[in-house]
């Protein structure tokens, strides 16, 4: 009972301290940031010529979507690094709403690390940073202006390893230290585009099956699909640098878990295992949009839940694809032309025409392109949903069809598999 007296004692000096004692002169972090109190001045940038002390006490705070994870794990990976290997060092991310600020003053009484992540600020975070107890990064500077440092998301995407050199001066990172850093986030970073529930929302739609060659030349465009996943696992699991898995229900923890995530994914999923609705794009998620009541948008999950096997036409057609928009050499295709020259029935028979197409391609896995002129280019009227139907075939198209053509108004065209030849003209 004595003890817990004289703890809660300490604790309560602490706190006094913490939340009421005001000098005239703040320092920040061994004065990175200095105010005068009695002129009112603001907070002034003093050149990052410092060095973090230790232990590393950390506070990592970022909107969702913003790079905050990478900029967590960076910092996890520096501080595993400088830390001696048998120091305790807690890993954690704080939700709004069960955080709890005890943990983290225990953390500092017993002078030990810890690097917390949390998607809010709060008013104790920068008491904290004033008072030296910790240090708070961001990764953007609209969510914490006072951080250490602001984290940039365009910067971040133009180039992710780049980011490590911003923080050389601040922890006295060695040549080898930076090429070790170097190595691990970017295995990392291809582990975090491409595996999890929360990979990158242009990889979640190539996994849905869905056209994603409007953004292969973006520069935040992951190209998982023309990565070794199995070999990035196992090289970043063999990292000498220790992992912290954060949240490992959602984001990679273990070799294995691209391809579980990938099957997940591909059966519906989008961020955070929702429902995929849809093939487009909203702000930073694929899928769904903001519930607003103004716009219905097409259940993607339930158009394929029970069709598995137009779920895997559509993810063949697409991979079949290149980032340019052409069809890859060496796939099999089919086309239904439709042009001023040929009879092609009224409407109705138009579309039946395309369906027999379609059935054909998948029958016998040919990609299904649709060139349809007459009277005005159909994609003009329809824009290409699921699978991009409008991309050009190859360009020595036109001698392979004068040989193999079928007569879409003729139903009893033979339907063969011809492993032999390249394409097919309905």
């Amino acid at each position: 009972m004595k003890l817990m007296s004289i703890y809660f004692f300490i604790f309560g000096v602490f706190f006094f301290q913490l939340c009421f004692f005001v000098p005239h002169l703040q320092t920040y972090l061994n004065g990175i940031y200095l105010r005068s109190v009695e002129s009112g001045e603001e907070w002034v940038r003093l050149p990052k010529s410092h060095i973090l002390p230790q232990p590393y006490r950390i506070i990592q705070i970022g909107a969702p979507r913003s790079g905050s994870t990478f900029q967590f794990q960076l910092l996890n990976a520096i501080v595993s690094l400088k830390s001696s290997a048998n120091e305790e060092i807690t890993s954690t991310f704080f939700a709004r709403e069960n955080w709890r600020i005890f943990p983290l003053i225990q953390d500092v009484v017993n002078n030990k690390s810890f690097i917390v992540k949390t998607h809010f600020d709060h008013p104790i975070f920068e008491i904290f940073q004033q008072r030296g107890y910790a240090s708070i990064f961001a990764s953007s500077v609209d969510i914490a202006p006072y951080a250490v440092y602001n984290q940039e998301r365009e910067r971040l995407v133009e180039c992710p390893l780049c980011e490590i050199d911003r923080y050389k001066s601040m922890f006295q990172l060695s040549e080898k230290d930076v090429e070790l850093l170097m190595e691990h986030m970017d295995l990392y970073s291809s582990l975090r585009m491409c595996c999890g529930e929360q990979m990158s929302k242009y990889e979640i739609l190539r996994l849905n099956g869905c056209n994603v060659t409007q953004y292969v030349e973006l520069p935040d465009y992951p190209h998982c699909e023309d990565k070794d996943l199995e070999d990035i696992e196992v090289k970043f699991a063999g990292s000498p640098i220790p992992f912290h898995a954060n949240n490992p229900e959602v984001n990679w923890a273990r070799p294995g878990d691209c391809a579980r995530f990938s099957e997940e994914i591909a059966s519906g999923k989008g961020f955070n295992g929702r429902t995929l609705t849809s093939c487009e794009i909203y702000g930073k998620f694929a899928g769904y949009t903001r519930t607003n009541g103004t716009k219905i948008h097409f259940d993607f999950g339930n158009f394929t839940e029970n069709s598995p096997w137009l779920r895997k036409y559509m993810q063949f057609h697409n991979s079949a694809i290149d980032f340019r928009g052409n069809l890859k050499d060496d796939v099999p295709y089919l086309v239904y032309q439709c042009t001023d020259d040929m009879v092609c029935g009224d409407w109705g028979e138009r579309l039946m025409g395309m369906v027999k197409a379609l059935f054909l391609a998948m029958c016998t896995g040919r990609v299904l392109l649709i060139d349809s002129t007459s009277p005005v280019p159909l994609d003009t009227i329809l824009n290409p949903g699921f699978i991009a139907w409008n991309v050009a075939p190859p360009e020595n198209a036109i001698e392979i069809f004068d040989a193999l053509v079928f007569d879409a108004m003729n139903a009893d065209f033979p339907l063969s598999k011809h492993h032999n030849t390249l394409g097919y003209r309905i």
